[in-house]
């Protein structure tokens, strides 16, 4: 099964298009798939993101970040809901790559999303001040 995953891969990433494991940390989203499979990057799971502060998730979201810049690869951290999280993920060493989340935005069309990148083009805070 990895085989063939690999050779999807690899045709996607002739056709100019890159490939990330989505959900990172859960189901079979594996170490060993980080490492077998030649992906652009990670999406790691919100359930690392949202974990409340001390629990067990939220001490393995350190490791996970440090395992994921490890292997090379390019990290989105998805279900950033608060500005107080966003701020946390961008003090953490290593850093973060990506971040995606309702505190960034709700879902948007096509147009809708065209229209926001002007927008935050325009403005000239760091999302992570905005807000």
């Amino acid at each position: 099964m990895v085989e063939h995953a690999q050779r999807e891969i690899e045709s996607l990433g002739e056709a100019g298009i890159f490939t990330y494991i989505d959900d990172f940390g859960t189901g079979y989203s594996s170490i060993q798939n980080l490492a077998a499979l030649s992906v652009e990057g990670v999406k790691l799971d919100r359930a690392f993101a949202m974990a409340p502060v001390g629990s067990v998730m939220a001490r393995m979201l350190h490791h996970a970040v440090e395992m994921i810049h490890c292997s090379g690869r390019v990290m989105v951290v998805e279900g950033i809901e608060t500005a107080e999280r966003l701020h946390e993920l961008f003090q953490m060493r290593p850093g973060i790559d990506y971040v995606q989340g309702y505190h960034i935005s709700r879902p948007l069309s096509i147009q809708a999303f065209a229209d926001f990148i002007v927008s935050r083009d325009a403005m000239e805070k760091p999302l992570e001040l905005a807000a």
